[in-house]
């Protein structure tokens, strides 16, 4: 191939509609990590031991991806991933919960709190209620919208991963159609079989 045919395009994407959810603070208030704080200006954040997480524990009861936190407009959800140890509010074990700001969650030997941020953080949302052949208008849907318009501009090949039944294949030819190569062959690779 010559260098020609080689070279990288850059294309400027118009940001989407944003939607202002709260921004929160997880406050290490007991364990090895006591004091640490990390603050959340996206819709999930990551608790464990791992690097990469947004709250990063030192805790050795704590596992490496032990819960996240779910802000979506107004409402902030704790989710268990798995762990060991358990997440615990209020002495209680859950799974999922929608919890208050101000919210103790103990994981392991730590405990972190759930504080209100200063300054509101947005998301992206689409103006749209369906995309393709995906109909829906909630936050959620609108979210994964504005994902899929600033993706179908794009040249980059997409894996989309779920559990079967979720609408996979019927995301992947929305996403397609609205493509530049909406022209050319679609053709859908599974990459469970």
């Amino acid at each position: 191939m010559s260098a020609e045919s080689e070279q990288d395009v850059t294309s400027r994407v118009a940001p989407a509609q944003t939607m202002r959810i709260w921004s929160v603070v997880l406050a290490v208030i007991d364990g090895p990590s006591r004091g640490a704080r990390a603050a959340v200006g996206s819709e999930i954040a990551r608790i464990g031991t791992a690097d990469g997480n947004d709250l990063v524990l030192t805790d050795r009861t704590v596992s490496r991806f032990h819960c996240e936190l779910l802000v979506r407009g107004n409402t902030i959800l704790i989710r268990d991933c798995g762990s060991t140890n358990g997440t615990l509010i209020d002495g209680v074990r859950v799974r999922e919960a929608e919890i208050p700001p101000g919210t103790l969650v103990r994981i392991g030997g730590s405990a972190f709190r759930v504080e209100l941020g200063d300054e509101p953080a947005f998301v992206e949302v689409s103006g749209r209620s369906h995309f393709g052949e995906l109909v829906g208008a909630s936050v959620e849907m609108r979210r994964v919208y504005a994902i899929l318009e600033r993706l179908a501009l794009t040249d980059a090949t997409v894996l989309v991963q779920g559990e079967t039944g979720t609408g996979k294949d019927v995301l992947a030819r929305s996403l397609h159609a609205a493509s530049p190569r909406a022209a050319q062959p679609f053709v859908a690779v599974d990459c469970g079989a």
